[in-house]
């Protein structure tokens, strides 16, 4: 399974521009495992368009969605999120669009691979290709987004978790490195933060602030938590 989701500032809207890639750069060889691009003239979309593409057995799965409203000059966040046995989902600012399967098996599962992942560079009708424009922002996951999460990111909000994305009885631990742009610090990880069952309640303590020693938030409650770590 699999999410993408990144931020991206268009220079101008041409035939087919790579966002990223997981696989080779070399066209003689096929195993771009999976990817995301502008639309082609070779596939029959729209510049405009967006298409996830990914390889199964050695076969090439496209999904494409057109009415993208894609513009140049401005920053927009996009995101693709594959799951298992499903079709891929493509979001344009949060907005969850209608897609069409225009090759191959688009509900197949993902293949691991040790490919390597190139941002801003690809393979377009048999040729190397580079993004024009700027991209930011980016983040790759295992762990697939429910839409409540794409649209806070489409809005900046990277410290929120959607209710989606959690179940009663699962543990969460956060890690945290500090980094200036050129060094590392020190990673500091957080105490436990449990969700309980909708039988239990919030444990006593504080609700926001720093959070005590095995802090518990029972993710049926709708008040607020703020969560701190801790040094």
């Amino acid at each position: 399974e699999l999410s993408i989701d990144l931020w991206v500032n268009f220079d101008s809207l041409s035939d087919s521009q790579p966002l990223l890639l997981r696989g080779s750069l070399n066209p003689l060889v096929n195993s771009t495992h999976y990817g995301l691009r502008t639309g082609s003239t070779l596939t029959g979309t729209q510049p405009s368009a967006l298409e996830f593409f990914f390889m199964i057995d050695n076969v090439t799965s496209i999904y494409a969605v057109n009415d993208t409203n894609l513009t140049t000059g401005l920053y927009t966040h996009l995101a693709v999120v594959k799951t298992q046995s499903q079709l891929p989902r493509i979001s344009v600012n949060g907005t969850l669009l209608q897609g069409l399967c225009i090759q191959g098996n688009c509900a197949g599962d993902l293949q691991e691979t040790d490919d390597p992942l190139f941002i801003g560079k690809g393979i377009v009708n048999g040729f190397s290709s580079f993004f024009r424009g700027f991209i930011d922002e980016i983040h790759i996951s295992s762990l697939p987004f429910a839409q409540d999460q794409i649209i806070a990111h489409s809005v900046s909000d990277y410290s929120s978790i959607a209710s989606d994305m959690t179940s009663a009885g699962e543990i969460w631990d956060c890690a945290v490195t500090p980094h200036d742009g050129e060094d590392y610090g020190e990673t500091k990880y957080s105490n436990s933060l449990t969700l309980l069952s909708e039988d239990e309640l919030l444990e006593e303590g504080s609700s926001s602030g720093s959070a005590p020693t095995d802090f518990v938030w029972d993710v049926n409650q709708t008040s607020s938590v703020t969560y701190t770590m801790q040094s």
